[in-house]
C-alpha cells in the first residue's frame, strides 16, 4: 500500500517475492498466488504479514486564536408539561446573548411498557460569553501533532509511529504544522488474483 523498507516478512502461503531490508514501491507485488515450477504452475491463496519502515508527510492547520467560553451566570432550569403539546410551567423566557440548552424528557410509563401521552421536560440553560485567546506556540504545536499522529494511526491496519520531525509557521491568522512521521507499519494488502489459462 505504501513505499518503504521492509522490516518483517511473514509469508504463510504463496510465492514470496520480497525479503527484509528490501526497498519496495507502493503497488508492488510482494507475495504472488502463482508459483512457477517449470512444468506446472501452482495457484495458492497468498497470505502474509509484511511490515516496513515508511515516511508519512502531513500538513495540519489551526486558527491562531480560539474562542473561550466563560459562564455568565449559574445554570438555570425551565420546566414544561407535555400533554399532547408542550405547556411551559416556568423558566421558559429566552436569554439574551449566547447560551446552551440541554433538555431531558420523562414520559409516564406503566408496568408492561404502556406509555401515557403525559410527561415532563426539564431544560438546563447555561448562559455564557466568549473571549478570543491566542494560542501559545507550544500548545498549538502539541495539539496539531496530536491530530496528525491520530490520523496516521487511524489510516494503518497495524503499526506504530517511531519518530517525527515538525516545522510550524504562522501566516494569514493560522498556524500550520508540517510533519514528517517515521513509522513501522503493515503495508501488505490482499488483492484478487487474475486467473490464468495456459494455452498450448
Amino acid at each position: 500500500s505504501r513505499a518503504g523498507v521492509l522490516t518483517r516478512v511473514e509469508a504463510v502461503a504463496g510465492n514470496c517475492l520480497c525479503a527484509p531490508g528490501q526497498a519496495v514501491a507502493g503497488g508492488e507485488l510482494l507475495v504472488s498466488a502463482y508459483t512457477d515450477f517449470g512444468f506446472k504452475t501452482q495457484v495458492t491463496a497468498a497470505r502474509a504479514e509484511i511490515y516496513a519502515e515508511t515516511v508519512r508527510q502531513a500538513v495540519c492547520v489551526l486558527p491562531e486564536a480560539e474562542q473561550i467560553k466563560t459562564n455568565r451566570t449559574a445554570p438555570r432550569y425551565a420546566v414544561s408539561l407535555l400533554v399532547g403539546r408542550r405547556i411551559s410551567l416556568f423558566g421558559a423566557d429566552v436569554p439574551e446573548g449566547f447560551y446552551e440548552k440541554e433538555t431531558k424528557t420523562r414520559v409516564l410509563t406503566l408496568p408492561g411498557g404502556f406509555s401515557f401521552p403525559l410527561g415532563i421536560a426539564i431544560t438546563r440553560i447555561c448562559e455564557y460569553d466568549t473571549r478570543e485567546e491566542k494560542l501559545r506556540a507550544q500548545d498549538a504545536e502539541d495539539r496539531l501533532l496530536e491530530l496528525v499522529q491520530a490520523d496516521a494511526l487511524r489510516d494503518m491496519i497495524a503499526g506504530t509511529i517511531t519518530g517525527c520531525s515538525v516545522r510550524t509557521e504562522r501566516s494569514g491568522g493560522c498556524i500550520r504544522l508540517h510533519a514528517s512521521l517515521r513509522c513501522e507499519e503493515m503495508i501488505a494488502r490482499m488483492q484478487p488474483a487474475s486467473l490464468k489459462e495456459a494455452i498450448e
